[in-house]
Parts: C-alpha cells; structure tokens; sequence
C-alpha cells in the first residue's frame, strides 16, 4: 500500500483546467535564452623603438568591434601602421631616413540572417598604402554567407560574393577598377580562458583581368594578461597584384606581397 501511494505522488495532479501539474523535483530549469544585443571586439596598440648607429620606429594599432542581433551582425574594423628607419654617422650630409611603413585604412560590414545558419552581407573597405603607391582602395560588396558554427568556443563561417574594387595608385597608369568575385572565412576560436585565436581570410579574383588580385590573410592570437587586458600578437599578409612593380620589384619598384607581424597590448571588451 505504502508503495502505490509513493507511485502516485509522483503522478501529475490534475487542476480544474484540466492542466497537469508536474511535482517541483520533476522541473527542470531551461538553458537561458541569449541576450542580445551582444558586443565584443579589442583595441590594441603597438610600438617599438631602437637606437645606435640604425634608428627604428614603429608605431601600430587596431580596432575591432563586432555586434550580434538575433537576425543581423555589424561588423567594424579600423588599422593604422607607420614605421621608419634612420641613419646617424655623425654626418648631416649622408644622413638618411626612409619610411618603411604607412599604411591605414578600415571595413564595415552588415549580415542578415534569413534562417539560423544562412545570412546576406554588404560590405564595404578602404586601404591606404604610400609605401606601396597606393593613394586609395576601396571596395563595396555584395553576397551570401553562411555560419557553419557559432558557439561560445567555435565561430566559423564562410562567404561568397561580388564586389566592385576601385584603385587609385601615386603612378596614375596603373590605376584600375573592376568587378571581382569574393571568397572569404571569418574564424574565431576560443583556446582557453586565457588565449583566443581570430582569422580573417578573403580573395579577390577579378572577373575582367587575372593579373588584378587582392588577397589578405589575418590572422590574431589574443592572450589574457588582468581582466580585460590583452597582448595580441598579429600576422597580416596583403597580396595586390595590380601593384606597379617596375622592372625591379624591391628597393626601385613595389612587391606585390607585404608581411607583417605585430607585437600589441590592448583592452578586450564585450561578452
């Protein structure tokens, strides 16, 4: 007897609604829903400088801020590099300073979400290079993306477009616009609590010329110092072929390819 009552303690009573009242130790609690808008993103700044016989001195910084909604997700992105080097051999006469690096420029970007994983973006960069002669880039895009997986610990997904890409160089001839297909991936990997990983790759082939190609490659390992504070370590590779190389690509002409690595301290906020 004892155990039929203890059997139907367990049965849902039944109101005068005729609802089922489940026991308070068969509720479970349901995972919290995500609040948004959520906010995240980093400011870094970077700097290093030498002195002797060779003078060097560069200077760097980056920002990066993201929004997610339930249906769309803005994306901003800011950077600026300048570097030089100079000679001192007690001569004023043969002293010399040369600009290594001057570049900045940033992106905007808006993706809709018309189901959980496939979304539409529009998108729009501009670059400035005078090391490379590059007076202004810029590039407004259109496509369709899709978000293979967004969690806490794995963001990932991939692109496809059109874009229209615009290039004005300090050598006039070798100004070019035209239209180019987008290919791109947007990673972000949370390693640990302490170190984060963020790649940002895209390509874009022209459909009018092959010579005209613009890739980059970036790629940020974020590491936990106190709180919110960060040393980010950067790797950024920028392929342009309509670069105006010359007959020497180097010292008397342009490379198509720059690398750079930068070492940063910075402040990381959001969720």
């Amino acid at each position: 007897m004892t155990a039929l009552v203890s059997l139907l303690s367990l049965l849902p009573a039944v109101t005068g609604t005729g609802e089922a009242v489940l026991p308070a130790a068969a509720l479970q609690d349901a995972p919290p829903a995500p609040q948004y808008p959520q906010w995240s993103g980093a400011l870094t700044l970077g700097s290093t400088w030498t002195d002797g016989n060779t003078e060097n001195e560069t200077f760097g910084g980056t920002f990066n801020a993201q929004r997610r909604a339930e249906v769309d997700r803005w994306t901003f992105d800011l950077f600026w590099n300048y570097g030089k080097t100079s000679t001192d051999d007690g001569n004023p006469a043969t002293d010399d300073e040369l600009t290594t690096v001057n570049n900045s420029g940033g992106g905007i970007k808006y993706d809709y979400f018309w189901s959980k994983r496939t979304y539409l973006f529009g998108n729009g960069t501009a670059k400035k290079d005078h090391v490379a002669g590059l007076d202004l880039r810029y590039t407004t895009g259109v496509g369709l993306g899709y978000q293979w997986k967004e969690t806490e610990k794995v963001k990932w997904g991939t692109e496809l477009g059109v874009s229209y890409v615009d290039e004005n160089f300090d050598d006039d001839t070798a100004d070019a616009d035209f239209v180019a297909a987008r290919l791109a991936s947007n990673l972000a990997w949370q390693i640990s609590k302490s170190a984060a990983f963020e790649q940002v790759a895209e390509v874009l082939p022209s459909l009018e010329d092959s010579d005209d190609l613009i890739a980059k490659l970036d790629n940020r390992l974020k590491l936990n110092i106190t709180g919110k504070w960060i040393a980010q370590i950067q790797y950024v590779l920028d392929f342009d072929g309509s670069v105006p190389t010359g007959s020497n690509p180097g010292p008397d002409g342009k490379e198509e390819t720059d690398h750079r690595v930068v070492l940063s301290l910075g402040w990381d906020f959001g969720s």
